[in-house]
């Protein structure tokens, strides 16, 4: 059975062109679809699609993904040609207008798909466009039948490595391939990979082919396209080389960022051995603080480089070890717990994300749990992505003794408050809500970038 799905406004055409198909095919089975559920339940064993391209249910590129190895015909009324070389480049077989003679098109192309003559199912600008590309550029079209007999040899890039097109039309490639090397090259390596190959090299030129295997009247057959992509692969080269040259060189500023910060940081440790003030001292320790999430992004940008993404479990846990060591005295007996997914985020939004929660858990250990407090002492952070969604969410929480007013929480005008607020609404677009209670809880929501 070969089936065939109708996609059309206009039943009245379907009715027309089953009667005349049935009555020249009678193993062939044509489907009128309407809306998408009746897509979903006849999207199994499908030989050919008819779309119009003007339903409002359903789009072309909706359609491909369903059926990605199918040839379409688009039936339509749109005549204008920059539409019809659109969506051939796209992938559809052919593109017919429904006119007085268009049903006859549509009727002549299908037979021709039903007997398997797939490239000579074309209109006349569509072959005069084929034959075109295949005398102009460095490519070539092959077709092989079921029984590996060549049914079509053209093209450019087949008359570049000596091979007469001509010669081997209706010859078995099979057969061939143990008397011509280069026609050897493309048959073993075609039995290799089956459907496609990659770069076989051949008279000096790297060539490059895609092969799709397509059932046409319950028989599988072979279509492809071959060209040479010697320059494609030596560009390819020189840009990868680039890249890793580009890497080297952020690898190494980033590397000497992280040397520079620690040398800062050495540098307020000196200064605070030699500082009385306490209150001093305690303006040094945040400063300091505030280098460590900086720190530890440099410190594994150097190593992975910038482009890399960076996972957010490994960084926030090693944040929250440093400043456990930065709050040893305070910290002794507080218990953090760590539920962080294993999400990756670029360089800005992970040194933004770290930074917000380098001041939170800062400020819980300096304020949620006083001198006197014989509460449980314990903090919660998490990060995960929202299902279904696509957004994510981090969770910051304390079991310490709280705030009464946390609207006043959020509008102090202390610089930690200042830098949470400029990091989550403008480094990351998000938004932060607190909640009161037994201890406080952060609640931060930060958009999926597009």
């Amino acid at each position: 059975m070969f089936k065939i799905l109708f996609i059309d406004c206009e039943k009245d055409l379907y009715m027309k062109l089953k009667d005349q198909i049935l009555n020249d095919y009678d193993f062939v089975e044509l489907v009128f679809l309407s809306n998408y559920d009746e897509l979903s339940r006849n999207k199994s064993y499908v030989d050919l699609i008819i779309f119009d391209k003007n339903v409002e249910w359903l789009s072309f590129g909706k359609l491909v993904e369903f059926f990605s190895d199918i040839p379409i015909i688009i039936f339509t009324n749109d005549n204008r040609l920059e539409n019809a070389l659109g969506y051939l480049k796209r992938g559809a077989i052919d593109y017919i207008v429904k006119s007085e003679s268009g049903m006859e098109e549509l009727k002549e192309s299908i037979k021709k798909i039903i007997d398997g003559s797939i490239y000579d199912n074309l209109s006349y600008y569509k072959q005069m466009l084929f034959n075109d590309l295949l005398k102009l550029f460095p490519v070539g079209f092959i077709h092989v039948n079921s029984q590996c007999f060549i049914k079509f040899l053209k093209g450019n890039i087949f008359n570049q490595i000596g091979i007469n097109t001509k010669k081997y039309l209706n010859e078995s490639l099979k057969e061939l391939a143990q008397k011509n090397e280069k026609l050897g090259k493309i048959y073993n390596t075609l039995c290799i990979y089956k459907k496609f190959f990659d770069n076989v090299e051949c008279d000096g030129k790297m060539l490059l082919a895609d092969f799709k295997v397509k059932k046409v009247a319950n028989r599988q057959e072979l279509y492809g396209f071959v060209f040479d992509d010697s320059d494609n692969i030596r560009i390819r080269e020189e840009y990868r080389k680039l890249l890793n040259d580009k890497e080297a060189l952020l690898r190494e500023l980033n590397h000497r960022v992280k040397n520079n910060m620690q040398f800062i940081f050495s540098l307020i440790n000196i200064y605070k051995r030699n500082v009385k003030s306490a209150r001093t001292k305690e303006i040094l320790n945040d400063i300091q603080n505030r280098i460590y999430p900086m720190l530890i992004v440099h410190e594994k940008l150097s190593v992975k480089g910038e482009k890399s993404l960076l996972r957010m479990d490994i960084l926030i846990n090693d944040l929250i070890n440093m400043i456990y060591r930065a709050y040893s005295l305070k910290a002794g007996d507080v218990e953090i717990e760590v539920r962080v997914d294993k999400i990756e985020f670029s360089t800005g939004r992970a040194l933004a994300i770290a930074m917000v929660v380098n001041e939170l858990i800062s400020n819980i250990f300096k304020y949620a749990f006083p001198p006197g407090f014989d509460g449980e002492k314990k903090i919660k952070i998490s990060l995960r992505k929202r299902r279904g969604k696509g957004d994510y969410v981090m969770e910051i929480a304390d079991s310490g003794v709280g705030i009464d007013d946390v609207k006043k929480l959020k509008s102090k005008s202390g610089m930690g408050m200042k830098l949470i607020n400029m990091f989550v609404n403008d480094r990351l677009n998000g938004t932060m809500k607190v909640k009161g209670g037994k201890g406080l809880t952060y609640t931060i929501r930060i958009p999926k970038i597009d």
